[in-house]
This record gives structure tokens, sequence and C-alpha cells, in this order.
């Protein structure tokens, strides 16, 4: 198999140019991952501050819905 897709999160997304050239380099497509995507947020808890973080949430938001 191949991989046909790259998501990326963390950090790193926020370095400019750093998503086009990934895809222009590997000739994938490459995507910044929202692990909000899925969530709903009250507004209490801040929306756009949590939006704004949400690819630095990936590892939070997975381990808050383990059970």
């Amino acid at each position: 198999s191949s991989v046909t897709k790259i998501f990326l999160s963390g950090g790193g997304i926020k370095f400019s140019g750093l998503q086009d050239m990934l895809a222009s380099l590997l000739a994938i497509e490459v995507e910044c991952w929202d692990p909000l995507q899925r969530i709903q947020i009250s507004e209490a808890a801040g929306v756009e501050k949590a939006k704004a973080l949400s690819g630095q949430l990936a590892v939070a938001v997975g381990l808050s819905l383990r059970s």
C-alpha cells in the first residue's frame, strides 16, 4: 500500500508554507488536521480561541475521548 494523504497537526501547522512545500515535494495531498472538527464547543468555553488552537490540541482531544 502507499500513502495517499498526509495530515499535519501540532505546532508544525503554524509554519507558513509547510503544507504546500510537502505537497509539492511528495506529490500527494497534505491537509491540516482539525481534531475539533466533530466536537461541539460551547460559547462559554471560547469557540474562537479553541478553533485557533485546534491543530495543537490533538493529544489533549485524544486523551479526553478515552474512556
